[in-house]
């Protein structure tokens, strides 16, 4: 190991490998964005003289350094191939992993985590051309990832991959979102319809005197207790809130007499039910109790 001229910033030391003596040579990677580096080329020769080469944690054979490559016979064939090792271009990566976290799974197979980097899954490792220091592969993730990141800080939507058997619950998903959104769709614009229609009643009952509803009365011959209703319908629309109706004297009697008073107050059903649901505006039964005891009756 004394013997072979190690290139400038390569290590060395014997290593034992499953009971087996193993000469090791390595090198660093250049300072990344963190100030960190990673092993970015390994060497091994084992006892049999066999060689193993890892660039960027991936195994390579020789044949891709050394096209003449045949074995590791003389230990100047070593240093020819060591050589070609330390003048052979790895690439760098994608970027670093930990600085790009959240959006991981927006990429799905196209990555792989090697040495703390992202690169793509057909990164190429070895650069032939000398001005790069980024394989072709590795360029196209960089530019996905910046473009995501851009596309984040603008708050856009970005792509997530899922796997097959995920994609269909999600296409499940997305369809049954799709079906909702459009009946809620269609519910608001109904509910805001008729609420359009109600307002328009409303203004138009509320524009109704007791001149006009008398001359409609008398024309279409209605009866003076159907009138009575009807006047005390349009003057329960004109107000918001129930609490400050108020009712006519022919009204309240009408109401007292169709509880059936007598003495003491009961709770017809009839009565009971058209004043819950709301379906006619009606005092309730302490309005109407209220209202006769401030009657005087005289005695005959």
């Amino acid at each position: 190991m004394s013997s072979v001229k190690l290139p400038s910033n390569w290590f060395s030391n014997i290593e034992i490998f499953k009971n087996e003596y193993m000469i090791c040579f390595h090198t660093l990677s250049n300072l990344r964005a963190d100030l960190t580096r990673y092993i970015e080329k390994q060497l091994f020769i084992s006892n049999d003289s066999n060689i193993i080469l890892l660039l960027n944690g991936k195994q390579i054979s020789p044949l891709e350094i050394d096209d003449t490559f045949k074995e590791i016979d003389t230990l100047n064939n070593f240093q020819i191939l060591l050589d070609k090792v330390n003048i052979t271009k790895c690439c760098q990566g994608a970027v670093i992993a930990n600085q790009n976290a959240n959006i991981r799974a927006s990429f799905g197979a196209q990555y792989v985590k090697s040495s703390g980097q992202w690169r793509h899954s057909n990164c190429l490792t070895i650069i032939k051309e000398s001005d790069n220091i980024v394989c072709s592969w590795c360029k196209r993730l960089t530019f996905s990832i910046q473009r995501k990141c851009t596309k984040l800080k603008k708050e856009e939507n970005t792509r997530v991959y899922f796997s097959p058997n995920k994609k269909k619950i999600v296409q499940t998903l997305q369809k049954a979102k799709a079906i909702i959104k459009k009946r809620h769709f269609r519910a608001s614009r109904k509910i805001i319809q008729l609420e359009n229609q109600l307002n328009k009643v409303k203004n138009e009952m509320s524009a109704f005197g007791d001149k006009e509803l008398n001359a409609i009365f008398e024309r279409l011959n209605i009866s003076n207790e159907q009138s009575e209703l009807i006047k005390e319908i349009f003057a329960a629309a004109k107000v918001k809130n129930p609490k400050n109706r108020r009712y006519s004297e022919n009204w309240m009697m009408l109401c007292a007499i169709s509880n059936k008073v007598s003495g003491e107050f009961k709770s017809p059903c009839s009565y009971k039910f058209l004043l819950e649901q709301k379906i006619l505006p009606l005092p309730c039964v302490n309005t109407l109790r209220n209202h006769l005891l401030a009657i005087k009756v005289r005695c005959v």
